[in-house]
């Protein structure tokens, strides 16, 4: 595999790896993907802020199945994406597209990865095209985009992001009515919080 695919096996463990894990072990079978962002620096040091969740998504597919659409606004990041996964091209069933992620929610996804924009409201509104009883959902850098997403909950913002157990754990989890809140405390700050929806039983 190449170099960016060995740059994250090698913090597999680290970063949002962690995260990542906790949400691909809900998992099961063949499973078709959309992630919205992707990306955006082929820089070694950018995995850490990136997340490079792309790698997590095309190894289970590899595994088990399944399909990966991969959307961003922004060609150079599409194009970052694509050399990085270079060694799945033609492996698995991936598709890249430099668009906007919205015109892609459908409920034929079984996970969608919302990570394009950093509005609160265009979260809100992809967040609300998807079926959640067909479809599960993690949101990136929830305490930045995913206010909105809050009033679905009685919970309120300062009980989710001022709680202690980020300063004790390596991975913060908290579990609420319709979501996880899912972080990772990486040296002496925490990482964005992450808000994994599975997808609602009927």
């Amino acid at each position: 595999m190449n170099t960016y695919y060995n740059i994250y096996k090698e913090n597999i463990d680290k970063g949002r790896g962690p995260v990542f894990e906790k949400v691909v072990e809900t998992f099961s079978g063949p499973m078709d993907f959309l992630e919205i962002g992707t990306i955006r620096s082929l820089d070694p040091g950018a995995w850490a802020g990136d997340g490079w969740s792309t790698f997590w998504w095309c190894d289970y597919i590899k595994e088990n199945g399944g399909k990966l659409v991969v959307v961003d606004i922004n060609p150079s990041a599409v194009e970052a994406c694509k050399v990085a996964a270079a060694d799945f091209i033609g492996d698995i069933n991936i598709e890249f597209h430099a668009d906007d992620g919205a015109k892609f929610i459908s409920s034929d996804y079984d996970f969608i990865y919302l990570d394009g924009s950093d509005c609160p409201d265009e979260m809100l509104q992809q967040f609300n095209k998807i079926d959640r009883t067909k479809t599960s959902i993690l949101c990136d850098d929830f305490s930045q985009k995913g206010f909105h997403l809050l009033e679905k909950d009685t919970d309120t913002k300062e009980e989710i992001f001022s709680n202690k157990d980020f300063e004790k754990e390596n991975l913060f989890q908290k579990d609420f009515k319709t979501h996880t809140i899912l972080s990772v405390k990486n040296g002496s700050s925490v990482g964005h919080p992450m808000a994994f929806y599975p997808k609602v039983q009927k």
